[in-house]
């Protein structure tokens, strides 16, 4: 994109509205690079407003949890045209890394809202610092056309006086900015001190208007803001905390339709979308999508309420009779509210990467669901490649860690009937492949429910099937990827993962 003249008085209205969309549209092009940035924001509302104050382009949230691109046309427009697009890339990569979700949580968490208005500054420098750096920085560094003149607008990690890590999240730079800030004597309590209010059309700049509590060097980094930081949020404060964090659950729904049809749309078109960038935003593309709470209620609770352990915490009433001859009722029987869980995961050459991620992400859901799990996790393809046991510590950091990642193994032919003869104890060494990794805890009874997940590419019924000859006793749920093949032999419970 060509410069664009600075005087604003040279543009027709018309300019000034298509501005926005003339930005959008050459960065989902092919001389833009096909990226994916531009669709992400056009798949969000869109909000010219002339009264915009600071004149901006932002994100923003409303208390439904939807979120809207926002800008200044006659700001916007006087901008020149590659920074226009380096404006856009970083807004899109805030709705992405979904920090605005973020500032609510800690918000929530603060509890107090003047401390959470005096730590506001310092959030929109770490999330401007984590967006700057996994997506404006790469396109900066193309040569296309002319980014890195610009580079002193935005703030980096590595601005002075504090270097920080790239690659970072905003969670990182929080906290060492609140860090480094506090061993120069900020004091998030701190209620007095001057500060120079500008009044609009005004000189002074955000950093100037911050009290004499922040340190220079950050008021600095504030001023480099551009675009400056707009004040979104001041619409929750007259909520309470269930309204905000039905807010949030809304705000993550929205983030991760909004980013996954982006993502969807750009490969298909071949586009580009840098690994990094990739990496940064799996957690929220691999959340899983089958309400396994709603499964647990609706399958577990019968099975789970007739498990008895002998216990001597309560009396045997069959023994009620034996008493007058002296002998203690005892041992008795308590319900086990434990839930032990085989999951069987398809490994095969036919599953894709993208299949195991969500199958992984399917995992991650069931361990999150109760507070007493133990799951065996089971891989295979033609043979079990893997075993092993995550007790509840084991999936309560499993469910709980975004970043987890078990190797996958195996990649040869599928064949579900190794893992079903396992479950059901008549397995042998030809069910397990040569070297494989077993648990040192054989499974010495049937689980309380089996999953097993796959994009069912292997017979499920005779005659070269396992089902009904291996069918556990306990409940069988298949779970398919979304492009999965169904069986009738895979019934009653078929589950499948939503695209």
């Amino acid at each position: 994109m060509e410069e664009e003249r600075k005087n604003i008085d040279e543009y027709t209205e018309e300019e000034k509205d298509q501005a926005m969309s003339r930005a959008l549209h050459w960065l989902c092009s092919p001389r833009g690079g096909n990226n994916f940035y531009g669709r992400i924001l056009n798949g969000c509302g869109r909000a010219p407003r002339k009264d915009l104050w600071p004149p901006t382009a932002a994100v923003s949230l409303d208390t439904k949890g939807r979120y809207t691109l926002a800008w200044q046309p006659d700001w916007f427009v006087r901008q020149e045209g590659p920074f226009q697009l380096l404006v856009v890339v970083h807004e899109a990569a805030h709705l992405s890394l979904q920090h605005l979700e973020k500032f609510l949580r800690l918000r929530l968490r603060i509890h107090d809202i003047n401390k959470y208005k005096r730590l506001h500054p310092l959030m929109n420098v770490a999330a401007d610092m984590a967006a700057n750096d996994i997506a404006v920085r790469p396109l900066m560094r193309t040569t296309r056309t002319n980014f890195e003149k610009y580079r002193e607008k935005f703030i980096w990690p590595e601005s002075e006086p504090y270097k920080y890590h790239t690659g970072e999240s905003f969670e990182y730079y929080f906290s060492r900015l609140l860090d480094d800030m506090t061993k120069e004597g900020f004091d998030v309590s701190y209620c007095g001190g001057e500060s120079s209010e500008g009044e609009e059309g005004e000189s002074s700049g955000p950093g100037d208007k911050l009290d004499d509590n922040y340190p220079q060097w950050f008021k600095d980094l504030v001023n480099k803001q551009s675009p400056p930081a707009l004040p979104w949020d001041t619409k929750f404060d007259e909520m309470n905390s269930a309204e905000i964090e039905r807010a949030i659950d809304r705000a993550k729904r929205e983030a991760k339709r909004i980013t996954k049809n982006a993502v969807e749309q750009t490969q298909k078109s071949r586009g580009t979308i840098p690994g990094q960038f990739m990496e940064a935003i799996k957690d929220l593309l691999e959340e899983p999508t089958i309400p396994w709470q709603v499964v647990f209620q609706n399958m577990m609770r019968t099975a789970l309420s007739s498990k008895l352990d002998e216990s001597t915490a309560y009396p045997n009433p069959c023994f009620f009779h034996l008493e007058d001859e002296g002998m203690e009722p005892y041992p008795g029987y308590q319900k086990n509210f434990a839930l032990d869980i085989a999951i069987m995961v398809d490994t095969s050459g036919s599953v894709s990467r993208q299949e195991f991620v969500d199958f992984m992400a399917e995992i991650r859901g069931i361990a999150s669901q109760e507070d007493e799990v133990t799951i065996r996790l089971i891989m295979f393809d033609a043979a079990i490649q893997y075993e092993k046991l995550l007790t509840s510590e084991d999936t309560d950091r499993f469910a709980a860690d975004r970043h987890n990642s078990i190797n996958r193994y195996g990649h040869g032919g599928t064949d579900f009937s190794p893992p079903l003869r396992y479950i059901c104890g008549e397995d042998d060494e030809t069910d397990w492949a040569n070297g494989a990794e077993r648990e040192d805890i054989p499974m010495n009874r049937m689980p309380d429910m089996a999953v097993l997940l796959t994009d069912g590419g292997a017979p499920v019924g005779p005659p070269h099937g396992p089902i009904p000859k291996y069918l556990p006793p306990c409940p069988l749920i298949w779970v398919l990827s979304s492009c999965g093949v169904e069986n009738d032999y895979m019934q009653p419970r078929v589950l499948k993962i939503a695209d």
